[in-house]
């Protein structure tokens, strides 16, 4: 049985011949089961992704556990149990590693250690914005 992965409210395990298991933390009742999963490997706010035993990617909904869809990363052998971000780290035999992300994810979704997650600089706006501001307000004049 693989370490058991808390993120968030929920507590993911995998227990040997019975897929991947969502546990309500604190509780310890069972929120879903998905039994073609047999590994976890991130989560996001609505989406848990994990492993099956061809090593196909199942993107499961975070709610129900139900497939949602799955992605052949075969030829991706290994990952990594990431139960600090959202992020999906896969990587093969012949050290190719790649990092996966959900569209509109452009930082990281910190679920151990938020406080850790890097300070954004605000920025002024693009010249574009500030430039058609300025012709605006000298229209109106």
């Amino acid at each position: 049985m693989a370490q058991p992965r808390v993120v968030g409210d929920a507590v993911y395990v995998v227990p040997r011949y019975e897929g991947l298991v969502s546990l309500a933390l604190g509780i310890g009742s069972q929120n879903w089961q998905q039994p073609l999963a047999t590994a976890f490997v991130a989560a996001s706010e609505t989406r848990v992704y994990a492993r099956d035993e061809n090593k196909n990617l199942l993107v499961l909904d975070r709610a129900t556990g139900q497939i949602i869809g799955t992605l052949n990363v075969r030829n991706f052998e290994m990952h990594a149990e990431n139960d600090r971000t959202d992020r999906i780290f896969l990587a093969s035999k012949d050290g190719v590693v790649v990092a996966l992300r959900e569209v509109g994810s452009e930082y990281p979704l910190y679920h151990l250690h938020p406080e850790r997650r890097p300070i954004l600089p605000e920025l002024a706006p693009e010249d574009d914005a500030v430039s058609s501001a300025d012709s605006a307000s000298d229209s109106e004049k």
